[in-house]
């Protein structure tokens, strides 16, 4: 039986979730009220789950956009903290410069994974889907079609 979404959407989702948990865990040594942090962390699934929702279930075009774009600025934030964490700049309050070697390479995964959870919206059969605002997909969802 056929999946009623585009693997595609389904790989989506898998990276979406993954990029989540590995920004949490650079969380977890917040400092702050536990209050605070639970408070924080609850607002921001929230929002994620209401993200993936409205993309990966409803189809919506706009918030695909919306977390693409956001993808994207997360990955050129990242590459202008290593940017200025090698040359030693003061840019943005030297914010960056207090980046350790660790939050780094899960900064680096996580926008890794936004980025490429990003692009299987922009897959063929993913395209097909947000068109038909979610109907189900018959055809066009094999490998040798996702990249015609």
């Amino acid at each position: 039986m056929k999946p009623a979404r585009p693997t595609s959407i389904i790989w989506f989702e898998r990276l979406f979730w993954i990029s989540a948990f590995v920004s949490f865990a650079t969380d977890l040594d917040t400092e702050g009220s536990l209050f605070e942090i639970v408070l924080i962390n609850a607002v921001f699934f929230g929002l994620l789950f209401l993200l993936w929702d409205l993309i990966a279930r409803r189809a919506s075009n706009v918030f695909k956009w919306i977390y693409s774009v956001l993808a994207f600025l997360g990955l050129g934030f990242f590459l202008l903290a290593m940017a200025a964490k090698g040359l030693g700049s003061e840019m943005l309050g030297g914010i960056f410069l207090q980046m350790t070697g660790p939050d780094l390479v899960v900064s680096a995964v996580a926008n890794i994974l936004s980025f490429g959870a990003a692009i299987c919206l922009f897959l063929k059969p993913s395209q097909i889907w947000f068109r038909s605002k979610g109907a189900v997909i018959q055809n066009g969802d094999q490998l040798s079609d996702v990249f015609e």
